[in-house]
């Protein structure tokens, strides 16, 4: 008789959102920043950010260094320096955490006008 042993399997974590549209902003608008609130539906295990990681020097990335507790949130916050000019912009930003291997995507973008 075969036995089939399954590893553990925690839910992923869950993202308020894969994408933050800033819309159309002002090209005097700097700074624009956001954030996305990062949930962990596991009901026994801690889950931990490991990294973030942006597509470019232009995009920097805070975020929960602490553990995040079975059913809590933690966040990841992004600044984008509006420095490019005018035009579309749409940048990634890789997020590595404890209940994966591979990390997932989340992406801001926008419009930037004179």
């Amino acid at each position: 008789m075969l036995a089939l042993v399954l590893a553990s399997q925690n839910p992923l974590p869950v993202p308020d959102r894969s994408v933050y549209d800033f819309g159309t902003v002002k090209a005097s608008q700097k700074e624009l920043k956001c954030s996305f609130t990062l949930s962990n539906p596991s009901d026994a295990e801690p889950l931990y950010i490991y990294a973030v990681v942006s597509s470019c020097g232009c995009t920097s990335v805070d975020w929960t260094r602490e553990e995040i507790a079975p059913g809590q949130d933690g966040v990841i916050s992004v600044t984008y320096s509006n420095d490019m000019g005018e035009g579309l912009f749409d940048k990634s930003i890789n997020v590595y955490t404890s209940a994966q291997k591979k990390p997932f995507k989340l992406r801001i973008r926008g419009v930037v006008e004179k």
